[in-house]
């Protein structure tokens, strides 16, 4: 009889498998031991210094978990995904073959990701003349027909908003989990929003929200106060604090648009998250206190650089600095107010019609001259720099990360993506790939950035 849930209980020990890990030995009882239920499935995360005070916490307590199987229009005749262009090897080995390229992961369906950005072919000889690929085929075209009757046909396979149409070839990929906090009614993060710190209820009587948290990165204007509605940022990671439990935190590892429902009581807290695609991929940190639980956090997602000491100090910032009159105009300001300062910013209207990494020569004809008296005087300047590159022919960055394939493409792997920003018609830079962020670095240097100096911080 060990306690699973509110109480002791009788239960199946082949239903269950128990992992120990953490820094300690399983005698020294400083670790963690992680409890999975096979069937309905669920997984506890108990602290083995107070195991007798229960998980800290559960996934799938309520049987919320939820999964989307890949599917295809035509089950008979599975569509597969256009692959993207694969650039001809100029030379091949003796058997016909072209060389092996080096594998660096692996796409939803197993076939391999190259470094030069290709990816494997699917074989289908296999699976046409009976071969060891056609059960594995034929199971997933099962899975791809099963409960296809109960579905709804309407927006199945594209969903329009007003004159944008979202394809979705292989059919709903949506994902959703229950996350539960026991004895916590405390939790924090999943941020940006303009809410309180504590997250409140979104769901159940008296909830204080009628709509559950929304992740998604928007640049809104005028935002509400006290919503759940997105903004600049989002973060999937929650926070409980609680004097039972103490700190434990929950990474769900997902970048696709997400929701977030909360129910937080005395009892428990529990949260339900729901995602628009992608895999259940969750990381459950222990604690047991907030330092460790952002030190566990850290060694996920990398810690951020020790910044500038200029940087902590009062930024000023507007858009926009009408030109450099105006910029000596704020800044005498600061100093005949005594006003202590250390950044002063120019907005995206610093550039030659917002062609990034250049400078308006009307309005702006001397920028070295003007950020070394801004330094002289122990100022620093900051000038905004856009992901989004304007679709001109006659711009240099636009035209080499054209030429270098640097884009994000549409969805037939080879059309550069054509969006709508500040600029106009622009495109965005796939800095999912190492080689596009080592370029954009480049793009700083004092030899690309025309008018740049030591002093500004872009």
């Amino acid at each position: 009889r060990v306690a699973v849930g509110d109480e002791k209980q009788n239960i199946d020990l082949f239903n269950y498998m128990a992992l120990h890990y953490g820094d300690g030995s399983i005698d020294s009882a400083s670790g963690n031991i992680l409890l999975v239920q096979l069937k309905p499935f669920s997984i506890w995360l108990f602290r083995e210094a107070s195991i007798d005070a229960g998980p800290i916490v559960v996934l799938n307590s309520d049987s919320m978990m939820s999964f989307e199987v890949r599917r295809f229009q035509n089950a008979a005749e599975p569509e597969q995904p256009e692959t993207e262009g694969k650039e001809e090897s100029d030379s091949e080995t003796k058997e016909g073959e072209k060389p092996e390229k080096e594998i660096v992961g692996y796409w939803e369906d197993g076939l391999a990701i190259y470094s030069d950005g290709t990816r494997e072919e699917k074989k289908s000889a296999d699976v046409e003349e009976g071969g060891e690929g056609a059960d594995e085929e034929a199971e997933h075209r099962k899975l791809s027909e099963a409960g296809m009757e109960g579905l709804d046909r309407e927006g199945l396979w594209e969903e329009k908003f007003d004159s944008h149409s979202d394809s979705k070839p292989y059919g709903p990929m949506s994902i959703g989990m229950d996350i539960s906090f026991p004895q916590s009614s405390h939790l924090f993060g999943i941020p940006e929003h303009a809410s309180s710190t504590v997250l409140k209820s979104t769901y159940g009587e008296g909830a204080h929200y009628k709509d559950p948290y929304r992740l998604y990165n928007l640049d809104v204007f005028e935002y509400e106060l006290d919503e759940t509605m997105a903004l600049y940022g989002a973060v999937p990671l929650v926070v409980s604090q609680s004097a039972k439990t103490d700190t434990v935190g929950v990474f769900w590892f997902n970048p696709t648009e997400t929701f977030v429902d909360v129910q937080p009581s005395e009892e428990k807290s529990v949260t339900h998250w729901m995602s628009e695609s992608g895999i259940v991929d969750v990381f459950l940190m222990p604690g047991p206190d907030p330092a460790s639980v952002y030190g566990q956090y850290g060694k996920l997602t990398g810690t951020t650089p020790l910044p500038p000491m200029f940087s902590l100090g009062y930024h000023q910032c507007r858009w926009n600095y009408k030109d450099e009159k105006d910029v000596y105009h704020v800044h005498g300001k600061f100093e005949e107010l005594d006003y202590p300062y250390d950044v002063l910013w120019l907005d995206i209207e610093h550039t030659d019609g917002k062609r990034y990494f250049t400078w308006d020569n009307k309005l702006f004809p001397n920028p070295k001259e003007m950020q070394e008296k801004l330094f002289s005087e122990g100022r620093r300047m900051v000038t905004i720099i856009d992901p989004h590159i304007k679709r001109d022919d006659g711009y240099s960055i636009h035209k080499e990360a054209t030429a270098k394939g640097l884009y994000i493409k549409k969805e037939n792997g080879k059309t550069d993506y054509d969006g709508w920003c500040w600029p106009g018609s622009s495109s965005y830079l796939d800095f999912t790939e190492e080689k596009v962020r080592r370029w954009w670095a480049e793009q700083f240097g004092f030899n690309k950035y025309g008018g740049g100096t030591p002093t500004p911080f872009p």
